[in-house]
């Protein structure tokens, strides 16, 4: 009867070019010692909750964007590729009862980072603008503006205002954050914008990252960051 085991569970840096190597932890190989011939081999990798089995079938994951599919089932190494390209290999060397991660290129797992041009926009004022292939092929930014009172509880749509100056900046109403201002991103794919806007889906984000460039106050300031599920939605009335 075959002895359950565990294997090592190691981390691996989402960069191309990294690799490890770990132990099956098998405790016992047996009478006849270690498999010398192709009975040591993989038959499922699984991911996310996903299993796969089956040379070809797509999967859960992508690699810049494009999904990754795996070859191999039933052999010693596992093969990950997408768009043509090897993403990275899996082995096993039956021997010494350890396995070997390579990574070719990168996964699209939200560990590696993305610096998204903002200086790409045009300097003219719209209703909305975006960026395209920020994280991968067709996931872009669509920006939005608003401007809300206070006061009198009300909410307005104003421009977005882009700036190329000190490698690209963006204000609400104006190349700046001022009082009541609110500059909003949507992650979303294949985004079109202007005076209107329009987009196939939202995508998931994992981090992100922003600069304040400059700060004219005087005293103090502060503002606010809300981050947001987003379902795909029609049309809003700001005044709601």
């Amino acid at each position: 009867t075959p002895d359950a085991f565990v294997p090592d569970s190691l981390l691996v840096a989402n960069v191309a070019g990294s690799s490890l190597s770990g132990s099956l932890n098998i405790t016992s190989f047996g009478a006849d010692g270690a498999a010398t011939n192709n009975s040591t081999v993989i038959s499922s990798v699984s991911y996310f909750g996903s299993d796969y089995s089956v040379d070809g079938d797509p999967t859960n994951m992508t690699s810049n964007g494009n999904v990754v599919s795996l070859s191999g089932f039933g052999t010693e190494v596992i093969t990950a590729t997408a768009a043509g390209s090897t993403v990275f290999t899996m082995t096993l060397d039956p021997s010494s009862g350890n396995y070997i991660y390579n990574l070719v290129g990168t996964l699209d797992d939200g560990a590696s980072k993305a610096p998204v041009n903002i200086g790409g926009l045009t300097n003219s004022s719209e209703d909305y603008k975006s960026l395209s292939d920020v994280s991968g092929t067709g996931k872009g930014i669509l920006f939005s503006a608003f401007n809300s009172d206070a006061a009198i509880g009300n909410v307005t749509q104003t421009t977005v205002n882009p700036s190329s100056a000190s490698g690209g900046a963006i204000g609400a109403g104006a190349q700046s954050m001022r009082e009541g201002s609110t500059l909003a991103l949507d992650f979303v794919t294949n985004p079109t914008s202007g005076s209107s806007y329009s987009y196939d889906d939202h995508y998931t984000v994992n981090n992100f990252e922003f600069e304040i460039t400059q700060a004219q106050i005087r005293g103090s300031a502060s503002f606010s960051i809300s981050i947001m599920n987003m379902d795909n939605y029609v049309s809003a009335d700001f005044n709601d």
